[in-house]
C-alpha cells in the first residue's frame, strides 16, 4: 500500500528507527494514532488555553491601558499650535499571543506604541456598490500605509485596531515614564523585578497587574513587533489545524522550561504554522473523520506526530532563524530534488525555492528570531516527546537513543521545578508527558 501515509514524515522516521516493520501497515497504525491524538489536542486547547473570564479580563485591562495612553499622550491644542518641534501620530497597537488566539493561561498583554512623523493617511474608505447602484462607505479599521525599506513603495498592512494622536516630538523614554507613572497610580500595576527599563538598548516597560496576575509589556516603536504580528496572524486564520499543535507546544515550552536563546514561543509559532503549509503540501494524510480531506490542510494530531519527525535527529530538518525559514535536509525523499537529480544534503545549499520561508523580517537586525541561537538542541527534546507519544498511541515499545537530560543535550534547567499547579493536567495526553519527566527529576534527586 503506497498511499500518502507511507511517504509522511512519522513513517520515514519510524522506518528509520527500525520500528517500522513492528505493525503490518504503518499507514493504518497511523490513521487510528492520529485520530486519538488529534481528539486529545483539541481537549487541550479548552483546558490549558484561555479561559472566557481571563480574556474578557485582559480585553478590560486593554481597553484602560489605551485611555490612559490617549490621555496622557494627548495635547491640548492651545499647546500643539504653539509647539515647536514636530507632530508625530501615536498609534497603539495590541500583538503577541493574545491577539492571534493561541494565548495560554498566563499570557500577557503586549502593547506597541509606534509613532510617526507626518503620517499618510491611517484610514481608508471601502467602496461598496449595492444592488440599487447606491454607494456606501464603509470604514475599515486597523489598516496602516508602512513604507518599505530603501524603496519608495509602500503597503497597507492590516494592523489591529488603532488610533492616532497629535502630539509634539517625545523621546521613548519619556513617553514611557509618563505612562509608567499613571498606570501605577491609576490601576495599581506594580513594576516586575528585574526588569529592565528604559536602559539605552530597551524600550519596554514590563509591569503585572496584581489583581488578575496578569503581565503588561509596553513597547516604543517596535514597528517590527506589530508588523509580524499582523502577518502571523494571516498566516494562522489560514491554518486552523495549527492551533492546537502551537498550544501543546507552549505547554511543552513551560513544563520543560526551555532557555529562550533556544526557542521562545513566538518563534515556536512561526515554525508550527510554516511547517503546517509544509506538511500538507508534501504528505497530506487521510482521515477517519472525513473524506474527502479538505485541501492543504493537516490533522491537528498528524501535524503534531509530523513537526516532532521532521525536527527530531537524523538528520531530517532544520528551522534557520536568521533566515527565517525551514530547511528540509533529509536526504530519503523529504525533499525535492534538484535539477541536477540530487537531494538537499546541507544547510548552506539554497537550490531554487527548497526553502519555506517563514516571513520576511522588515530589517535584518529587527529579527526576533535570530536570538534562538541553540535552537539546534531542541531537537533532542522533540524527540524525546514524540517517542512518549507513540509509546501511549501506537502500544509500540521504543527506545529513543537521545535523552534530554544527557549532558550534551541539556535544555532543561537544572533547578527549575514543573509549574503543574498552574495547568490543570485532567488531560491525559499532556499529565503523560509531566510524569514521565516528573519521575526522571525525582530519580536524579535520590
Amino acid at each position: 500500500m503506497k498511499g500518502a501515509g507511507e511517504k509522511g514524515f512519522l513513517s520515514l522516521f519510524l522506518r528509520a528507527s527500525g520500528h517500522g516493520g513492528a505493525v503490518d501497515d504503518v499507514y493504518l497504525l497511523l490513521l487510528t494514532a492520529t485520530t486519538r491524538l488529534t481528539r486529545d489536542l483539541r481537549d487541550l486547547v479548552f483546558r490549558a488555553g484561555m479561559s472566557p473570564a481571563r480574556r474578557e479580563a485582559c480585553d478590560k485591562l486593554v481597553e484602560d491601558l489605551k485611555d490612559i495612553i490617549k490621555e496622557v499622550a494627548a495635547v491640548p491644542e492651545d499647546r500643539v499650535v504653539g509647539a515647536t518641534g514636530e507632530l508625530k501620530t501615536l498609534h497603539v497597537f495590541s500583538h503577541g499571543s493574545f491577539v492571534i488566539d493561541t494565548a495560554l493561561y498566563d499570557s500577557a498583554v503586549d502593547i506597541t506604541l509606534v509613532k510617526q512623523v507626518h503620517p499618510s493617511i491611517d484610514y481608508f474608505l471601502r467602496r461598496n456598490v449595492g444592488n440599487n447602484g447606491a454607494q456606501k462607505l464603509t470604514q475599515i479599521k486597523g489598516l496602516l500605509r508602512a513604507s518599505i525599506a530603501n524603496t519608495e513603495a509602500s503597503i497597507l498592512l492590516p494592523y489591529p485596531s488603532c488610533y492616532s494622536l497629535a502630539l509634539p516630538l517625545m523621546q521613548e523614554q519619556d513617553l514611557l515614564i509618563s505612562i509608567r507613572d499613571v498606570f501605577v497610580g491609576r490601576l495599581g500595576l506594580q513594576i516586575k523585578q528585574n526588569a529592565a527599563f528604559c536602559s539605552n538598548n530597551a524600550r519596554t516597560l514590563r509591569l503585572i497587574s496584581p489583581a488578575n496576575h496578569i503581565d503588561v509589556n509596553v513597547t516604543v516603536d517596535r514597528t517590527e513587533a506589530v508588523e509580524a504580528s499582523a502577518v502571523l496572524q494571516e498566516l494562522l486564520n489560514a491554518s486552523k489545524s495549527a492551533h492546537p499543535v502551537i498550544i501543546f507546544m507552549k505547554v511543552i515550552l513551560k513544563q520543560f522550561n526551555v532557555q529562550s536563546s533556544q526557542l521562545t514561543p513566538y518563534v515556536l509559532t512561526l515554525m508550527v504554522v510554516a511547517f503546517s503549509k509544509f506538511c500538507s503540501y508534501m504528505s497530506p494524510l487521510f482521515s477517519f473523520n472525513y473524506y474527502p480531506h479538505p485541501r492543504e490542510t493537516v490533522e491537528p494530531g498528524y501535524l503534531l506526530f509530523s513537526f516532532l519527525s521532521f525536527f527530531s535527529p537524523l538528520p531530517r530538518g532544520q528551522f534557520d532563524p536568521t533566515q527565517m525559514c525551514l530547511v528540509p535536509i533529509h536526504p530519503h525523499g523529504v525533499v525535492y530534488e534538484t535539477n541536477e537529480g540530487d537531494h538537499l544534503s546541507q544547510l548552506g545549499k539554497n537550490v531554487g525555492g527548497i526553502y519555506w520561508r517563514v516571513m520576511e523580517p522588515t530589517k535584518r537586525g529587527d529579527n526576533a528570531a535570530a536570538s534562538c541561537v541553540l535552537i539546534d538542541k531542541c531537537r533532542d527534546l522533540f524527540e524525546r516527546i514524540l517517542v512518549i507519544l507513540l509509546h501511549h498511541y501506537t502500544g509500540v515499545v521504543f527506545t529513543c537513543p537521545v535523552f534530554v537530560d544527557d549532558a550534551h543535550a541539556q535544555i532543561v534547567g537544572a533547578e527549575e521545578v514543573p509549574k503543574t499547579e498552574k495547568i490543570p493536567i485532567d488531560n491525559h495526553l499532556i499529565s503523560l508527558l509531566l510524569r514521565d519527566w516528573w519521575l526522571k527529576k525525582q530519580s536524579e534527586s535520590v
